[in-house]
């Protein structure tokens, strides 16, 4: 998304860029990685008990 700045000497394009959300995908990536590596931590002690 981007605003359209008009004037009377040039045009500009001004990206918008949400932050809220850039935060938010980056926390859900962190905590997705941190699952997966549990998981597979979990089942690599399991099959090594005996």
């Amino acid at each position: 998304m981007a605003l359209v700045e008009i004037a009377a000497a040039e045009t500009r394009i001004v990206p918008i860029v949400d932050r809220t959300r850039i935060i938010l995908a980056g926390m859900l990536l962190i905590a997705w990685n941190v699952f997966w590596v549990t998981y597979t931590v979990r089942k690599v002690l399991r099959r090594h008990r005996w």
